[in-house]
């Protein structure tokens, strides 16, 4: 899971089209314990522009 979202937070690969799908997996995402301070930022960005989802 960690190569699927280290290439979704750095944009090498679309998250799920669905916001709610979109923000399941970034959120899943923010609970890899190997992310590094420049993705977990990243991220945080990320999750904060989808509508609704809250903070990771």
């Amino acid at each position: 899971m960690i190569a699927r979202s280290d290439a979704a937070i750095d944009g090498s690969i679309a998250w799920p089209a669905e916001p709610k799908a979109a923000c399941g997996a970034m959120l899943m995402c923010a609970n890899e314990p190997v992310l590094s301070a420049k993705r977990q930022r990243r991220l945080v960005e990320q999750v904060r522009r989808l509508p609704g989802c809250g903070e990771p």
